[in-house]
């Protein structure tokens, strides 16, 4: 069985006294204190609104940038979901800045970030990193859900540009999100523009009981997934938060008991630029899926994770 301790670092750790944060985003965190005021109405839509009960990891492992720094698309996509907690807890003076954040499998766990950068949503949602260095594989799912991410550069071989802050310039594969709610799995790609410049980019936002661990899963946590299928969707979180009339027809279709649930989003009208990157300036609603499963489907995935586990901490170190 997956350890249920505190083996993982994390980036931040809401508990019932206060907020805990990685000491290396602080100085990011106060840079952005006018974004940090974010609609709570969102965060009971994703079901975090116990603060004793979920941790962040934000994106670490994304191959432009060292192990250990987030990509900024990555960062500004945390900072959106966690800046009401920290806005609270440094009004509170409970804010605390460490050098390390302990994350444990069997909290609550919000993701930032696509599987290609982010070791959890690895783990959870079937992949693994390519030994020839070319993306994911997905080894076949630990669990069926309606979209899933493609990040394999053998089966992708579309690219295209846009910016990204302190980088300029970057070229990466045009990764599709994979549909899978309508029978035979079809992708669907962003659109690229005629110049090579990203043009549209999709959000996916996964909501699913917390099935890595068996208390995490007894205990009625979940795992909440937020990811892009390049980094302009994923910060594009900041959008969807901050439009009240988007906000609601997502609402609409999600029952207040809905045991896991996944969003798709279009990112479109992306501005690029040198300096600040490539950034969507708006964002509709593609679709929304609700789906539920018996309890023997959790288990069955919580052994199969159990089963991978020894790859995946290897790769993750």
């Amino acid at each position: 069985m997956i350890p249920t301790g505190a083996e993982l670092s994390g980036a931040a750790k809401a508990t019932a006294s206060g907020f805990q944060l990685l000491g290396k985003l602080g100085s990011w965190i106060k840079e952005r204190r006018n974004a940090l005021r974010l609609a709570r109405e969102a965060k009971q839509l994703l079901g975090l609104g116990q603060p004793d009960l979920y941790s962040y990891r934000v994106a670490m492992h994304h191959p432009l940038y060292k192990r250990g720094d987030p990509h900024p698309d990555d960062l500004a996509a945390f900072i959106t979901m966690a800046g009401h907690d920290i806005a609270e807890a440094e009004e509170a003076g409970t804010l605390a800045l460490l050098d390390k954040v302990e994350v444990a499998l069997s909290e609550g766990l919000v993701l930032i970030g696509s599987p290609e950068a982010e070791a959890v949503t690895r783990l959870a949602f079937g992949y693994e990193r390519r030994k020839d260095a070319l993306g994911m594989r997905y080894r076949g799912c630990t669990l069926e859900l309606p979209y899933r991410w493609e990040e394999d550069r053998t089966t992708v071989k579309a690219e295209y540009e846009r910016f990204v802050p302190g980088m300029g310039r970057a070229r990466r594969p045009n990764w599709p999100i994979i549909d899978q709610s309508r029978g035979s799995p079809r992708p669907i790609f962003p659109v690229v523009a005629n110049t090579g410049l990203l043009h549209t980019d999709f959000l996916l936002i996964t909501k699913v009981p917390n099935f890595l661990t068996s208390v995490g899963y007894e205990c009625g946590r979940s795992i909440v997934s937020v990811a892009g299928t390049h980094g302009t969707g994923t910060r594009s979180i900041e959008l969807m938060l901050r439009d009240r009339t988007l906000l609601g027809q997502i609402r609409a279709g999600i029952p207040d008991d809905a045991q896991a649930f996944q969003v798709l989003l279009e990112a479109t009208d992306i501005q690029h630029d040198a300096e600040r990157g490539s950034r969507a300036k708006r964002l509709r609603l593609r679709d929304v899926q609700v789906f539920e499963r018996p309890e023997s489907t959790w288990r069955a995935a919580m052994r199969e994770v159990n089963s991978r586990r020894a790859g995946w901490l290897a790769d993750s170190a």
